[in-house]
């Protein structure tokens, strides 16, 4: 059996002698953007991209609500808090306006309303004009609730922009915009 040899390099590139590459290498290349250049006959780190660094920090971001919602005992799962969150700003809106507004399935904001009522922090009543809409309203401990929520995001807020000035929060939003914007604009042909 043929042993592979790792060295560093610079520019954070790995290169392998020995002749083989272990399975488990392979699958630690994959997931760490580490690709095969053929011109050097070596592995190399590749450029991190856009797209995964965003995708790492999304759900670092993610873990990071999560356990303030818990340090801060909200009721609210993780799974529900937007939902909770576009209601306690919408007060006496619709499933399917939240759906839209959210970006989920009306499915999943359905099983949102089902869980919040039962949680008793709101409250789905049929609209006046048409029974089939459900018009959604915090109830007092929803309310209270929200503070607690809030509360949690913005610790979340002052985690993220730690030692960040205000020239490079801004600088950052403007950026994402520009990405977000792009990548609209792909989706719906204007690119």
């Amino acid at each position: 059996m043929r042993r592979a040899s790792w060295s560093g390099k610079r520019n954070n590139s790995i290169t392998t002698t020995g002749g083989g590459v272990y399975f488990f290498v392979r699958m630690v290349a994959i997931a760490t953007n580490i690709v095969y250049d053929k011109d050097k006959g070596r592995y190399t780190m590749s450029r991190v991209s856009i797209g995964r660094r965003v995708t790492y920090v999304s759900r670092q971001i993610i873990k990071l609500r999560n356990k303030c919602l818990d340090d801060f005992e909200c009721e609210v799962s993780a799974a529900h808090v937007h939902a909770f969150i576009y209601f306690a700003h919408n007060i006496g809106c619709s499933e399917k306006q939240a759906a839209a507004a959210i970006g989920k399935d009306k499915t999943s904001i359905a099983k949102s309303v089902k869980k919040l009522c039962e949680m008793q922090l709101i409250t789905a009543k049929p609209d006046e004009t048409d029974a089939r809409i459900k018009r959604i309203s915090l109830t007092q401990k929803g309310r209270q609730e929200m503070i607690k929520v809030g509360k949690a995001l913005e610790a979340v807020s002052v985690i993220m922009s730690k030692d960040l000035g205000s020239e490079q929060v801004q600088a950052f939003l403007d950026i994402l915009s520009a990405i977000q914007n792009n990548v609209q604009d792909n989706l719906e042909g204007r690119n």
